[in-house]
């Protein structure tokens, strides 16, 4: 017979069980979308593993200004699966995902001793949280989309300083200094933490700041509470936000260049992406979630559509009545706080793309935990009246429609093809979806049907031209493609990072002597096209390293250096002055490899966390160079990482 006090335990171990299953099905999709462009540095670390390969990779990632660096730590170290073996990746997210859900449930159990429940009320409480929040259909795309491991992490820090917190908010009342010091330790300690993985740490005292207005509104304030308050978390709040304020004009406002939409645009839409995200939180609808949304329907203005309107009026109604009734109904409005707190980063001002379901991953954990809590005062109010099991069949019958939603998904992603194409057909306005389907087709060698997508994209999406011509590196026929038609549409093309994502796959394939039927003048044409381009400007250093590296991989070393030479002109890149020096040690020209080594050297001054792992690689080309002037040997040149 379990014992009263260990049968929570048990639940929770069958409940995370069970979402194992759930998900199972899942774990054997593939890479998609960012996982190639920021998983790619892997490719850096020997075998065995050197600290200073490992340097190289984790510390070289293009995401966030934090560089995420303990997030891609735990991708290194699964280098020796990439790029192959997605499953594993998968496997560690969705171990992840199950870890968030044991610490949710301590963290509501924590919740309910403050709430003044009993043991048994406050475990069957954090086991229904647990098991909305675990199996719901909206996390599937952060679970088995590899690279949304960064946000998983910075969850499972969130609710290890949340953790800590409550714990120290409970010791504070008895030992006061022990509990300060707990306190502020989670936060800081597990907060930096959390922001080593993804910027949506930097929310966490405002989390903090929204349990104690609400659900420990109640709770006694030890002496000196509100002096430790406006230094721990009234202070970096106020920093954050005057930090985002001064950068406006500077860092936020010039990312709108390479959007479709303005701020005032984007701040419309989001007001209709949050109410979305919302009602698909409460009532999941089949068909309705995966990975691409860009086919969103943009706000130009309060009624256009319609919906925008009404989306910022409910907006509105919920923040308003959240705070008139923060005494009366706490739950209540502890959910809406957190919710809508937990999307000012990503939904508000920033310009990032408009609509990614793992968006909803931290703000869900308030949103759910404040249902949880409602919903048990609910049914003591209702038990009084005998409808008690009625609210508790309703709850059993909800979480059963979850988990079905969530199976049906997960068997989506295990299938890459058919995902592709309900995905496809489910969004024929996107172009990611679109694009999906043509890989799919590639892969297969089905090049009719992927010409058919890249004709019927390139109308507005000239870089579909690239994708078209890059067929020649798979397919055994020769495939044409309208040139003419192809530069001219690429010389005036808005700006997309898929035209540079597709050119460095083809220059790779090229350095790889896996394309010979597509011409290097073929190529250097559309890198040509995109330079003459106002919009891709901006970006002429990295052309120019393709054009490099392209003559480089032909055997052209002395005009491929001179690409080199301009482009370092243009951004004084340590990666490229090495690359030169490869480049130039191939050809035995040890004068030149000297200037390129002592022009990395130079660049390295001001770098900040990468500059140990180049300052390892300088070191290292000026040892061999040092051996080289005198046994006059010549390294093998290694791939060009840029």
């Amino acid at each position: 017979m379990i014992s009263l006090k260990r049968w929570p335990l048990f639940a929770l171990l069958f409940l995370l069980a069970l979402a194992w299953v759930i998900y199972y099905p899942g774990l054997s999709g593939v890479f998609l979308l960012d996982d190639y462009q920021n998983l790619k540095t892997l490719e850096r670390i020997e075998s065995p593993a050197t600290l200073q390969s490992l340097a190289s990779a984790v510390l070289s990632n293009p995401s966030g200004d934090s560089g995420r660096s303990l997030a891609m730590l735990s991708f290194a170290a699964q280098h020796g699966s990439w790029p192959n073996d997605p499953r594993a990746f998968k496997q560690v997210n969705l171990l992840i995902h199950l870890v968030n859900a044991a610490l949710l449930f301590l963290l509501a159990l924590q919740l309910g001793t403050f709430r003044r429940l009993t043991l048994t009320q406050s475990a069957i409480t954090a086991l229904f949280v647990s098991a909305i929040w675990v199996v719901h259909p909206m996390h599937v795309s952060t679970v088995l989309y590899v690279i949304q491991r960064m946000t998983m992490l910075a969850c499972l820090f969130i609710l290890i300083g949340l953790i800590g917190y409550l714990l120290g908010r409970r010791c504070v009342l008895r030992k006061p200094w022990q509990g300060y010091l707990m306190m502020t330790g989670s936060l800081v300690i597990a907060g930096g933490l959390a922001l080593l993985c993804k910027e949506i740490a930097i929310l966490l005292p405002l989390y903090v700041l929204i349990f104690d207005t609400t659900l420990l509104r109640d709770t006694p304030h030890p002496p000196f509470y509100r002096q430790w308050q406006c230094i721990v978390i009234w202070l970096p709040i106020a920093i954050i936000f005057s930090y985002f304020a001064l950068e406006y004009s500077s860092w936020i406002l010039p990312g709108y260049d390479f959007r479709n939409f303005t701020p005032v645009e984007r701040l419309f839409t989001e007001s209709r992406v949050v109410v979305d995200y919302l009602g698909l939180l409460l009532l999941p609808r089949a068909g309705e979630f995966g990975l691409f949304h860009d086919d969103y329907v943009l706000s130009h203005g309060l009624v256009t559509p319609t919906t925008t309107l009404l989306s910022l009026m409910a907006l509105l109604i919920l923040l308003v009545t959240a705070v008139i009734q923060r005494k009366r109904y706490p739950a209540y409005s502890f959910a809406v706080f957190m919710f809508l707190g937990g999307h000012l980063l990503e939904s508000t001002i920033i310009p990032l793309e408009l609509y990614f379901e793992h968006r909803n991953y931290v703000p869900s954990l308030g949103l759910f935990i404040g249902l949880g809590f409602g919903l048990q005062r609910l049914y003591v109010y209702l038990s009084c009246q005998m409808r008690g099991k009625a609210l508790i069949g309703s709850m059993v019958i909800w979480l059963a429609l979850l988990a079905a939603i969530t199976w049906s998904e997960t068997r989506l992603w295990g299938d890459p093809f058919f995902q592709a194409r309900v995905w496809a057909m489910q969004h024929p306005k996107s172009e990611r979806a679109q694009l999906q389907l043509a890989t799919a087709y590639v892969i297969s060698e089905n090049y009719d049907g992927a010409i058919g997508i890249y004709s019927k994209l390139s109308t507005h999406q000239p870089a579909s031209y690239i994708l078209w011509a890059s067929l020649n590196c798979t397919s055994h026929d020769s495939i044409s493609v309208p040139y003419s038609d192809a530069t001219s549409a690429l010389q005036k093309a808005g700006f997309s990072k898929m035209a540079f994502g597709v050119l460095e796959q083809v220059v790779l394939s090229k350095e790889d002597k896996n394309c010979p039927r597509l011409s290097t003048g073929t190529i250097i044409g559309f890198i040509d096209a995109l330079m003459e381009n106002p919009n891709y400007q901006t970006r002429n250093a990295l052309w120019l390293i393709l054009k490099g590296r392209l003559l480089v991989a032909d055997g052209d070393i002395s005009d491929g250096l001179s690409f080199f030479d301009a482009a370092f002109k243009l951004s004084q890149n340590v990666e490229l002055a090495l690359l030169s020096a490869r480049v130039s040690a191939q050809a035995g020209d040890l004068k030149r490899t000297e200037q390129y080594l002592r022009r990395a050297r130079e660049s390295n001054t001001l770098n900040r966390l990468s500059r140990f792992t180049y300052e390892l690689d300088i070191r290292d080309w000026e040892k061999w160079l040092e051996s080289a002037q005198t046994e006059q040997s010549v390294p093998v040149v290694q791939r060009s990482k840029n």
